[in-house]
């Protein structure tokens, strides 16, 4: 048995992946507690990734503002190798935009973060990824919609994680501009848009403390 922190995407977790080396934790790659098929964006396997929850004794995960998230997630570009299997897969479409996280924007062929932002706001629009639909941080809750997690850390308060992983052997994470996007924050989002996102991730609001 181990203690694992769940990968909740554009939250620092490639850099939380150098961090534990040397430590008594693990990271789970991004996946779910159950199974959720064939996710169209996912490449690398036939079925989207998941993992058994029982085989760990603490379970953690890094959060970070959901209104940050959803830019990172829209301006996302696979590099190096990662990028070699998108162009293998989506051809020269693949070269000419941002891919988005898994792949978003060539899967929904978005060419602008408005279109992208509409698209994740509309209850109908069918998203690559349906449980983000309702969370951003969908790895972190069973099928139940119950956490899976036993605690978390925020990455904007990243001095009180880094006080925890050194304790546990491993290294401080090196993060910069944790706060960029929020500053950014007034030209992406229109105040009906954000009203809208609030009203989809009241949970999660509440339940991790963001605004």
């Amino acid at each position: 048995m181990k203690d694992v922190f769940l990968r909740i995407q554009k939250s620092g977790s490639t850099s939380l992946l150098d961090a534990v080396e040397g430590s008594d934790l693990l990271v789970c790659q991004h996946g779910y507690s159950y199974e959720i098929g064939k996710v169209d964006g996912w490449i690398w396997d036939k079925e989207f990734p998941h993992f058994d929850a029982n085989k760990f004794d603490n379970i953690y995960a890094v959060m970070r503002n959901p209104f940050d998230i959803l830019i990172s997630y829209y301006h996302h570009t696979h590099i190096g190798g990662l990028k070699n299997d998108v162009v293998g897969v989506y051809g020269d479409k693949a070269d000419n935009m941002l891919h988005g996280w898994i792949n978003c924007n060539l899967v929904h062929d978005f060419h602008n973060w408005q279109d992208f932002l509409e698209s994740y706001i509309d209850p109908d629009f069918e998203w690559h990824l349906p449980p983000m639909k309702k969370s951003l941080f969908s790895f972190a809750y069973d099928e139940k919609d119950d956490l899976v997690i036993d605690d978390f850390f925020r990455l904007e308060e990243v001095g009180t994680l880094n006080k925890f992983l050194v304790s546990r052997g491993g290294s401080e994470m090196k993060i910069k501009n944790i706060t960029q996007n929020r500053d950014r924050n007034k030209k992406y989002y229109t105040k009906k848009q954000q009203t809208k996102l609030e009203e989809i991730w009241e949970h999660d609001l509440l339940t991790f403390g963001y605004r």
